[in-house]
């Protein structure tokens, strides 16, 4: 081993190597840091210049516009299903099925198509009244005659003019 002030051994290179080995990460940490810190700045400079934050105001604005919107969908009485709007409806439990709540203005509207293309109350009436008149009768010969084949007609009449929805007045 030569004792020479020029030379350095593996323990000194070891000890420098690891000196140098953490001034190199820090400052790799440090580059890093600062180019993410550019790249932001850069970011933020292109939003400015090319005017998004105008349009991202606008979208929110739009967001804002469109849940009013729906709001007034769900007050005339439609239920707003992602885009495609149907008339609010309500549990019946004698019915053991959903039916429109008649007291909002879509199904007010929609009933007023309904009474002028279809004899709906008509049959129903009729089906109460004929069930009545089957119980009340004694003679085979009158049960004949009100059961007659045993199909009912289903007819449906249409409106002496193609019914008009009303604009609301709300």
């Amino acid at each position: 081993m030569k004792n020479s002030v020029d030379f350095v051994g593996v323990a000194e290179k070891r000890e420098l190597s690891k000196l140098l080995e953490r001034q190199f990460d820090e400052a790799i940490t440090e580059a890093v840091n600062l180019e993410r810190e550019l790249c932001q700045k850069a970011e933020a400079e292109a939003l400015r210049k090319l005017g998004v934050q105008m349009i991202m105001e606008e979208i929110s604005k739009l967001d804002r516009q469109k849940d009013v919107l729906i709001e007034r969908i769900q007050e005339l009485g439609f239920d707003y299903n992602h885009g495609n709007p149907r008339i609010a409806t309500t549990w019946n439990s004698s019915s053991s099925d959903s039916v429109w709540k008649k007291s909002t203005d879509a199904a007010r509207e929609a009933l007023k198509v309904l009474e002028g293309t279809t004899n709906l109350r008509d049959l129903k009436a009729e089906k109460v009244s004929i069930l009545k008149k089957l119980w009340l009768s004694t003679s085979r010969k009158e049960v004949v005659r009100i059961v007659g084949n045993g199909k009912v007609m289903v007819k449906l009449h249409s409106a002496g003019s193609a019914p008009q929805l009303t604009a609301s007045s709300n």
